[in-house]
């Protein structure tokens, strides 16, 4: 069967699922995005709540750093995976 095959099939979930996986890649994408806005106040909360008393904003941005490393990284993972079951099927 090829991909062409797959993908041509027609289903009565497949509705449903083209808007599962459109929010899912909107929540995945915006989460990486939006925290760029949002580090400033969670660096401000973690100084005034003494979690980290000397957390700088440098500090702050490798999360964000590491968040887009990881999602690079599944990127990878996830696309030899649908890859592999590809040659399966």
């Amino acid at each position: 069967m090829g991909i062409l095959q797959i993908f041509s099939r027609r289903s009565q979930w497949r509705g449903y699922t083209v808007i599962a996986g459109g929010i899912l890649i909107h929540l995945t994408l915006g989460t990486i995005y939006t925290f760029g806005n949002m580090t400033s106040y969670i660096t401000s909360y973690f100084r005034a709540k003494n979690i980290e008393s000397d957390l700088t904003y440098a500090d702050s941005t490798w999360i964000l750093s590491l968040a887009a490393m990881g999602q690079g990284g599944a990127d990878v993972f996830w696309g030899t995976c649908w890859l592999r079951s590809l040659a399966h099927a």
